[in-house]
This record gives structure tokens, C-alpha cells and sequence, in this order.
């Protein structure tokens, strides 16, 4: 399938959470402090955040604030709104806090079921495709004119070129990272509790207010995985 066309020439990620008040706004800050850093935004990606289950207008919980913030070296502000089918429809990434999340955004807006990952679940898989599978060097060379030599049975003949526009390689790497689900390795040995699966993130608000620093953590590996791929991408030639 051909890569999505973004709005405006801007990669929209919509990270979602339940209140929004937590997970999904330490994420975004995540991303949007490594994207800057990565030259990538706010000029070829915007972050926003959303919750499955949430009020208007509420601040960031105060732990997850300080904790992000810490390990970020800033802060910012925040306010929390509940996700709609056409904040969810307008993204051309979502990201979500666990799958619980993920089905419901797939519920809520099921055009968009090819662009929900879990947090977890994206960093692995954009790992995946900029690294050992060897997708991006392929989509790459393919781009440059070169065809090399694969067995009819390769699932890498099916990857397009890797196109010269940088919006539009992002938006490459999500379809890709859609058609490596299921493809890509799962790492069932996280080290955390075994009653964790290894694509969510814990939710410190219905467990264990004390799970905030593992959650923040989690969190912000998770988008620091997803934005060094972001830069593989944009480096290629």
C-alpha cells in the first residue's frame, strides 16, 4: 500500500492514554523534546495528546511532570482533552499507552487501525525496520535505481522506494511499521513483573502510584527508540 499523504506537508502523532493526564502527555513531551533535537520538529512533525476516558482542560499529574521533566532537562505546559474520531482520523501516527487503548481509538476511528501501535509495540517495530531487517537499506537502494537480488518469497520485494520528501519518509516507515506487525521479534523478557505485557505501559493511577517512575520510563524509551528511527530515516541518502 502506498504511503498515507500527510496534511499540510506535517507528520501529525497523536499519542493517547486514558486521562491524558499522564502516560500520553509524558510521551508527547518525549517526542517532541527529541524531534527538536532530531531537526524534525515542530516543522515536519507535530505531537499532540488525547485520553480514551478523559475530562477537559486537567493539568499533567504532578509526578509524572516532575519525573519526565527531570530526565527531559524541561518541561512545559499541559491540558487534557478526550480523543475523537477526528483528532484520531487527522493522525498519521498513533500511539497508545497500552492495548487497551489501541483497540479503542480502532473502534473509535477504524480507518485508522494501520496507524495505531502501542507505545512499546512502535519502538519495537520501527527498530525493526530502520536496523536488522534490512527494509530500510532495501527501500533505500530501491530508490536509487538498484533491485538486488531476493528470493520470490522475501517480503522485502514488497517495500516501495524510499522517497526523497522527509514528511513523506516518515510516513514511509509507518506503512512499514504496519507490515512488519507480526514480523518483527517480540521481546517477552522486559524485566518487569510477568503480569505486564511487554507491548503496554503500566498505568500508575489504577496500580501502584508508586509504578510512576517505571511508567515514565517506559514511556520515554519507548519515544526515544521511535525518534532514533525517525533520524535513520531522514539521514539516509
Amino acid at each position: 500500500m502506498p504511503p498515507r499523504l500527510t496534511l499540510y506537508g506535517v507528520v501529525n502523532v497523536l499519542v493517547v492514554c486514558t486521562a491524558n493526564i499522564c502516560r500520553s502527555p509524558t510521551a508527547a513531551r518525549g517526542l517532541r523534546v527529541g524531534l527538536a533535537e532530531a531537526g524534525l520538529a515542530p516543522e515536519s512533525v507535530e505531537v499532540e495528546s488525547a485520553g480514551v476516558a478523559a475530562a477537559d482542560d486537567l493539568p499533567m499529574c504532578e509526578v509524572a511532570d516532575t519525573l519526565s521533566a527531570a530526565r527531559l532537562g524541561s518541561g512545559g505546559s499541559h491540558r487534557s482533552r478526550p480523543v475523537t474520531a477526528e483528532i484520531a482520523e487527522s493522525a498519521d501516527l498513533i500511539l497508545a499507552a497500552d492495548r487497551g487503548h489501541r483497540t479503542a481509538v480502532g473502534r473509535l476511528a477504524p480507518s485508522t487501525r494501520a496507524r495505531v501501535f502501542t507505545l512499546r509495540q512502535a519502538a519495537r517495530l520501527a527498530e525493526w525496520v530502520t536496523t536488522d531487517s534490512g527494509v530500510l537499506e532495501f527501500a533505500a537502494g530501491r530508490a536509487a535505481g538498484a533491485e538486488p537480488d531476493l528470493p520470490e518469497d522475501d517480503p522485502r520485494i514488497q517495500v516501495p522506494p524510499l522517497p526523497e520528501d522527509r514528511e513523506q519518509r516518515l510516513v514511509w516507515l509507518i506503512s512499514e511499521m504496519d507490515a512488519a506487525r507480526g514480523m518483527a521479534p517480540l521481546d517477552v523478557d522486559t524485566g518487569e513483573p510477568s503480569d505486564w505485557h511487554p507491548e503496554d505501559i503500566v498505568d500508575p493511577h489504577a496500580t501502584d502510584w508508586q509504578l510512576h517512575e517505571a511508567a515514565v520510563e517506559s514511556c520515554l524509551n519507548s519515544t526515544a527508540a521511535i525518534v532514533q528511527a525517525f533520524r535513520r530515516v531522514n539521514s539516509m541518502p
